[in-house]
This record gives structure tokens, C-alpha cells and sequence, in this order.
């Protein structure tokens, strides 16, 4: 099977996916986890980083799995490799929880007394948008309906929600997009949601 790579999300690091990892790999997958620093990194650095990884696998086909801010972070690497002479691999993406259309709940944050400290360079990165799934490379949207976190209390979002992101905010035209009645977090350790990544790479 191709190599699968798994990016996490905001303020947390590879430790985060373990649970994931260890599922996918025991459906037969070669994982590789990708760690980036979320406040000190920004959204190009942590692409350029990702592609860096993507060559030197050295694989035909490389799978992408990203959990909130690291799905956005797959995306602008595909981004990056639309405009440089270097091509990233094929392969599947899923993006779990991410906020393709921009963060809400991060931009009622940064508008909050040390806000914007708080996210650091995670504040830019999920202020920004994408319109489209990478060309080519079959992509799946998994979003959480659970409204179950600190996201909610920053701001009112529109339902459903899995509680730091709405689904609204995960839509991404050409996608196949799958609710899972999760929390933002649970994307990460629910067994149905796990099942569903691995449907997606195979």
C-alpha cells in the first residue's frame, strides 16, 4: 500500500493522530507522521516543509491525512505544487474537521484580548479559504456534527457544528463530503470515523 502521512492540527503535535495511526497501519498502511510547530510556523513554511517529506518518501503514490489546521496545510502544499516546476505525488486526501472556508471561531478569538497570541501564525493560516480539492487527487471531507467544544463559546456557529468548526466551514468543491455525529477532537478517535479514512485511501 502507498505510504499515508498524517498531519495534525492547532496547538497540538504528532502525538495527537496516534490513534488513527496505529488503526491505519493496522489495515496494512505505512504511515508517517509530520510534525509542525502550529504557533511558530506559517502556512507556507509547514507546505514547504510538507513537500519537502513528500520527496524524499520517494514513493509513487503518497495518501494525506490532515486533522483541522494540517489539512489546510496538505492543501497549500498542493497549492505550492500547482505553481513550482516540482510535482507532488498522487495519491487520496481525506481532511478531517478542517476549515476550508476559514475559521470563525479563530477569527472571534484574534479579536479577543491576547488572541491573536494565542494563535500566533495559526491565525493567518486559518483565515485563509480554498475553493477547490486538488486536481486529480480524490479527496474526502469528514466533518464532525457533535457540538462539543471550546470553538462554540467563541462564536455562535451555524449548525451543525462538531464544536470548534462548523460544516459549513469544511465544504470543498470537488469533495465527497461525510458527517459523523463527533466532536472536533473525536474526529481523531472515533472508530466509525477511522473506518471511513480508510475506506477513503483504499
Amino acid at each position: 500500500m502507498a505510504p499515508v502521512v498524517l498531519v495534525h492540527g492547532f496547538l497540538v503535535g504528532p502525538a495527537s493522530v496516534w490513534v488513527l495511526d496505529q488503526r491505519l497501519q493496522r489495515a496494512g498502511f505505512v504511515t508517517h507522521r509530520f510534525s509542525y510547530k502550529t504557533r511558530h510556523t506559517s502556512l507556507e513554511q509547514a507546505a514547504e516543509r510538507l513537500f519537502h517529506l513528500s520527496q524524499r518518501l520517494r514513493a509513487d503514490t503518497v495518501h494525506w491525512v490532515g486533522h483541522s489546521l494540517g489539512g489546510l496545510v496538505i492543501l497549500k502544499m498542493f497549492e505550492r505544487c500547482g505553481n513550482a516546476h516540482a510535482r507532488c505525488p498522487p495519491g487520496r486526501i481525506v481532511l478531517l474537521g478542517s476549515p476550508v472556508k476559514g475559521s470563525m471561531a479563530s477569527s472571534r478569538l484574534s479579536q479577543r484580548m491576547g488572541g491573536r497570541w494565542v494563535l500566533g501564525e495559526a491565525g493567518p493560516a486559518l483565515a485563509q479559504s480554498f475553493d477547490q480539492a486538488p486536481s486529480g487527487h480524490p479527496t474526502t471531507v469528514i466533518a464532525g456534527t457533535q457540538a462539543m467544544g471550546l470553538g462554540a463559546l467563541m462564536a455562535d456557529l451555524p449548525r451543525p457544528h462538531d464544536g470548534t468548526v462548523a460544516v459549513a466551514e469544511t465544504e470543498l468543491a470537488g469533495a465527497t463530503l461525510i458527517e459523523v455525529p463527533t466532536s472536533h477532537s473525536g474526529l481523531l478517535i472515533s472508530k466509525p470515523v477511522s473506518k471511513r479514512v480508510i475506506e477513503a485511501l483504499t
